[in-house]
């Protein structure tokens, strides 16, 4: 028989037994429907992270802190090789002899500084398109007869969406933001600028920063600490200097041991606390100041809390009063601020694309580096243990499904036992039988796959309507991307296991139906 006359009867069988057509089919479609909403969920779910974390402002951003300077190792000596131990499963043992590196470098390599220039440094790797120190300078702005008190901090034109933000004025350009500040709404309003067309008066107005000149090389931390307590003056700055002056004196005197001893001095040292200890590096100049002029651009908003936020450092990057370009604001730095070192700085990329080498590169040059690729990797390895287990289960329904299949088909095969007779007495061949078997059963894996498609389809819309208010109240955003996500892969891939699965199944019954006497099957 040819394989067209085979097709044929196989489809003429199944229509004339649509009950059990429909039984069979009906297994496959749960399991298969069950399959091809696991594939699209998860897709989804990591598209739309995808997606949130390429719309977030901190998409392209990373964060950058003092590591440790490998390029010394030779100065320092080899890190020693340790005998762990025997018995230990390989993954603790890959742990603590990561923990064993890390301490070796705390004590013997030296911390890499973060100044500007090394800043610069960094700014110069690949694909990195700037780098700005996680900081901000108190300046006094001068704006019409009014004074006040504000902080400055850097934005830079090709990594900020400060765009975005701008509700009055012009957006910040990478060639012409040199010169021009963008004002904070809410200090706007303070200053008495409140309506959309005084705001918009206010636009091209020149205003005046002062910035006090700070030591030359007195620790942030102790700025940081004399911001938190009020200090103003150099008198009240010194007050603190000799405040820790004398708790590092009095330290011996104190019932610690000589280990915590040694770990607050270590403590400070990393904290540049150390350096307050020499009163000849902690003297200020009362009065002394620099002052710049800037033509107002813009009037901005507050970052808002939404699905950017998501991907947020673990520190918060800045929002202060004043937004400057990064250049004005390295140039002020270095003349109020020289040799001034830094504790934490973000770095911008690009593109999503090119975070992942952006951050290697930084990172071998001796900082550490924060990013949301950690929260990405962790969410696409969690989704992949989803998708692993909830296919499994899929499969083990589709697996039961085949059972029923093949004890559908054997009792198929008895009850069309004179059908098989007389194919096999006008001339058919065993293998014109088991084909015959095995084109049914593709054929109903096809059906039930098809099914399939059309049911996870409806269930996508039942769940996709009740799914998408919860993600909208948990990223407090809208969500405009599809909650499932298909492919014609996913859908090729459901297909072809439907097809394989039944056809399995029916291998059984179609040896047993090719078997067949076609004498005692007339009978």
């Amino acid at each position: 028989m040819s394989r067209y006359d085979l097709i044929m009867m196989a489809l003429q069988n199944l229509w004339a037994r649509k009950s059990r057509t429909a039984f069979n089919i009906f297994g496959i479609v749960i399991s298969c429907s069950m399959l091809l909403l696991v594939f699209a969920g998860t897709r989804g779910a990591r598209d739309g992270l995808m997606n949130l974390f390429s719309e977030s402002d901190f998409a392209r951003s990373f964060a950058i802190t003092p590591g440790r300077d490998r390029s010394s190792i030779s100065e320092s000596g080899v890190r020693p090789m340790q005998d762990l131990g025997q018995g230990i499963a390989e993954g603790r043992k890959n742990r603590i002899s990561e923990k064993l590196n890390k301490d070796w470098e705390n004590q013997n390599l030296p911390v890499t500084s973060m100044t500007l220039d090394k800043l610069d440094e960094v700014r110069n790797l690949p694909d990195i398109v700037s780098v700005l120190p996680n900081q901000s300078l108190r300046a006094m702005l001068f704006i019409g007869d009014q004074k006040v008190s504000s902080r400055a901090s850097a934005f830079s034109a090709e990594s900020s969406n400060l765009g975005d933000r701008v509700v009055v004025g012009n957006e910040p350009q990478s060639h012409s933001s040199r010169g021009k500040i963008w004002i904070d709404e809410y200090r706007a309003w303070r200053l008495g600028y409140k309506t959309d067309e005084e705001l918009a008066n206010l636009i091209g107005t020149k205003v005046t920063l002062r910035f006090d000149v700070g030591p030359a090389k007195l620790s942030p931390t102790l700025k940081r600490f004399a911001g938190i307590f009020g200090v103003k003056g150099a008198s009240e700055t010194e007050l603190i200097a000799e405040t820790f002056r004398k708790l590092f004196s009095d330290l011996d005197r104190t019932s610690l041991s000589t280990i915590e001893k040694e770990s607050i001095r270590r403590a400070a040292s990393r904290l540049g606390l150390d350096k307050v200890l020499d009163k000849s590096e902690s003297s200020l100049e009362p009065g002394s100041h620099i002052t710049r002029e800037f033509e107002v651009a813009g009037i901005v908003k507050q970052l808002e809390s939404s699905a950017s936020m998501l991907f947020q450092m673990t520190r918060a990057i800045r929002s202060n009063d004043l937004l400057i370009d990064w250049r004005d604001y390295h140039a002020i730095e270095k003349a109020t601020y020289s040799n001034r070192k830094y504790y934490y700085s973000v770095g911008a990329v690009k593109s999503p694309a090119e975070l992942r080498q952006a951050v290697a590169a930084v990172e071998q040059a001796g900082f550490e580096t924060r990013s949301a690729l950690e929260i990405l990797d962790k969410a696409d390895t969690e989704l992949g243990k989803v998708r692993l287990i909830v296919a499994a289960i899929a499969l083990v329904i589709l697996l039961i499904a085949a059972v029923g299949i093949m004890n559908t088909m054997i009792i198929a095969v008895m009850e069309r036992t004179p059908e098989f007779g007389i194919m096999k007495a006008i001339g058919s061949k065993d293998s014109d039988i088991r084909w015959l078997m095995l084109i049914e059963a593709a054929f109903t894996g096809v059906l039930g796959a098809l099914t399939s498609v059309g049911l996870a389809w409806l269930l996508d819309s039942v769940i996709s309507r009740f799914a998408r208010p919860y993600i909208e109240t948990r990223i407090r955003q809208e969500f405009d991307f599809q909650i499932f996500v298909y492919s014609v892969g996913d859908i090729l891939i459901v297909v072809a296991i439907a097809i394989f699965v039944c056809m399995l199944a029916s291998l059984i019954p179609s040896r047993r139906a090719a078997k067949l006497d076609p004498v005692e099957a007339m009978k």
